[in-house]
């Protein structure tokens, strides 16, 4: 829904610019930057498709993305196995260092991610496009996203916000007919 709204929103020149945004926000929501590839490289082969840009540029705005968001992310994988290992909550892991972690990483992160998206920008405004693709997009379908997002921050059970991401994502998508 996030993908489709944003390109049905910006210059065609700039699908692949969308794909890396979108791809950073998933992937930052849902801690997973294997998950978020999974999620959005057919919607990259749909604009790599429709549009001109090459297939390995989407796939790769996607790729670098994703892990620009689950380098950030609160429930990120790897943050949930280092507590697990270690014997420690993860709302003392955030409460004692969410700030400093989040600083480093976003200094760290946030220039590559800049350098990355003028890069795709320079290549994508040389590419002759055709169009890009058209996909149904309901931006209640958002929601469950901003929820575990939200909770990831809050320092919440990991397992409490996936399940209501879950829970809401299905609530959401029975109310609007989208099974």
């Amino acid at each position: 829904a996030v993908a489709y709204f944003l390109l049905s929103i910006a210059p065609a020149k700039l699908a692949v610019a969308v794909l890396f945004v979108v791809a950073c926000f998933v992937s930052m929501a849902m801690g997973t930057s294997v998950g978020t590839i999974t999620l959005l490289t057919p919607i990259a082969a749909a604009v790599a498709k429709d549009s001109g840009f090459s297939l390995p540029l989407c796939v790769a705005s996607v790729m670098g993305g994703s892990m620009f968001g689950d380098n950030l992310s609160f429930i990120s994988d790897t943050t949930i196995a280092a507590c697990s290992t270690q014997g420690c909550e993860m709302r003392d892991k955030f409460r004692a260092n969410v700030k400093d972690k989040f600083r480093a990483n976003f200094r760290i992160a946030l220039p590559a991610a800049l350098a990355t998206l003028a890069v795709i920008v320079v290549i994508s405004l040389r590419v002759n496009v055709a169009q890009t693709p058209s996909g149904d997009h309901n931006l209640l379908l958002l929601i469950p996203y901003v929820l575990v997002l939200i909770g990831g921050i809050a320092g919440l059970n990991v397992f409490v916000v996936l399940l209501v991401g879950i829970v809401a994502g299905a609530a959401i998508t029975l109310a609007i007919g989208q099974v």
